[in-house]
């Protein structure tokens, strides 16, 4: 009689998948840790509301500064073309040149408080910070434009050569903030604080900002308007 010995065998074990994050490629990577960070910027709206309140104020009191102040005193080349019509691009450029700074200065306050630092010691894109903040930044430009088309219609703005013209009109706008929003960002990256930050940045906007020479006449200002220093010295 002869006996048999078995011997046991080890259950080979099938390799565990690789986490979903250790799949993705880099640029997926890339661009999903700058989806967070945008939403980490947008969020910060919510427990503060007054930064997008004041963010929205500020083009308001551009249009009807510009259009009931100014409104009589700037005579146009082209008497046909309503004065409403010529002021609301130049409105446009100037409110979101404006939000443009915001970007610099936000990054240099980051800075200041270490919260960059926190964000390198992430597992996470190194690029994931500026176009996140750059983004947002992006999305409320174009909140913002929105918000003054519809009281740019209120106060007499008319949309003359097509809505897909005037759609494309306002994407060439923030196409050029968001390149200017790029620029701010790298001077906020060397800048010790969002003080510092803004005043660095004042050479940058100051040509897109800065009205045109322009002289009018007192008769033409409003009534509030025509003791004031800058216009008595009006020819």
């Amino acid at each position: 009689m002869t006996s048999t010995t078995l011997t046991p065998t080890l259950a080979t074990r099938a390799p565990s998948p690789a986490p979903a994050a250790a799949r993705r490629s880099p640029r997926r990577n890339a661009v999903a840790d700058a989806v967070t960070m945008t939403w980490r910027n947008l969020h910060t709206y919510v427990p503060l509301p007054q930064l997008l309140v004041f963010s929205t104020i500020q083009p308001i009191m551009l249009v009807l500064l510009f259009r009931y102040v100014f409104g009589n005193s700037i005579a146009l080349s082209n008497p046909s073309i309503d004065y409403v019509d010529y002021l609301m691009p130049g409105v446009f450029v100037q409110a979101t040149v404006f939000g443009a700074l915001g970007t610099g200065v936000g990054l240099a306050e980051d800075l200041h408080k270490g919260l960059v630092e926190r964000f390198r010691s992430l597992p996470m894109a190194r690029s994931a910070v500026l176009a996140g903040r750059t983004i947002a930044d992006a999305m409320r430009n174009a909140f913002v434009l929105v918000l003054m088309t519809a009281v740019g219609v209120l106060v007499g703005f008319r949309i003359h050569g097509g809505v897909l013209a005037y759609v494309a009109a306002l994407a060439l706008v923030l196409l050029f903030t968001y390149a200017l929003s790029w620029m701010a960002a790298t001077i906020g990256l060397g800048a010790s604080n969002g003080e510092a930050a803004q005043a660095a940045m004042f050479p940058l906007v100051s040509p897109w900002c800065s009205p045109r020479r322009r002289s009018w006449t007192r008769r033409s200002c409003p009534g509030g308007c025509r003791c004031s220093p800058t216009t008595s010295r009006s020819r």
